[in-house]
């Protein structure tokens, strides 16, 4: 009988052991542990790029992976090519976010119809909420071919297409 105790004692200790140390992973995870804000989306520029006509906006693609980006940048001229905007299966923008503060670089072609020789481009901004909910993107856009960044601000578009569902 006295084998018995013991070897009750021992898993019984060792059972409260276990749910007391998941109790405390639980509440670390709970308290420390968040996921980064959903910043997926196409952002739109509120006014138009030096060099580009008053009538083209910036259109900023951003995709999202935990703290991982891809993205894209694009001129664009009205709210129909904003819709068939270009879907690359590799986006040439790749960064971080952190802190709401996003950190997107790489090379493309698609500002050089307002700024010429602006190969190598860097995005920097926080994306955040408006007073009304709504995402919006303010930072800096720093072409290779421009002598200072541009100072951007841009609004969530709310897509209009219905996204297939798998």
């Amino acid at each position: 009988m006295k084998i018995q105790a013991k070897l009750l004692g021992f898993y019984g200790s060792t059972l409260v052991f276990v749910l007391v140390l998941f109790q405390g992973v639980t509440r670390y995870g709970d308290t420390k542990l968040v996921a980064a804000p959903n910043i997926n989306g196409r952002y739109l520029s509120t006014e138009a790029m030096p060099g580009c006509s008053e009538s083209t906006r910036v259109l900023l693609t951003i995709l999202q992976s935990g703290v991982y980006l891809n993205g894209a940048v694009d001129v664009v001229e009205n709210a129909t090519a904003i819709e068939t905007g270009r879907n690359e299966l590799t986006p040439p923008l790749t960064g971080q976010l952190s802190a709401q503060q996003v950190s997107l670089q790489g090379e493309t072609a698609a500002l050089s119809r307002c700024q010429p020789l602006a190969q190598r481009v860097q995005v920097a901004g926080t994306v955040a909420a408006d007073g009304d909910k709504t995402l919006g993107f303010t930072g800096t856009i720093l072409s290779a071919g421009s002598a200072k960044p541009w100072t951007v601000k841009a609004l969530r578009l709310v897509e209009s297409r219905q996204k297939e569902e798998y």
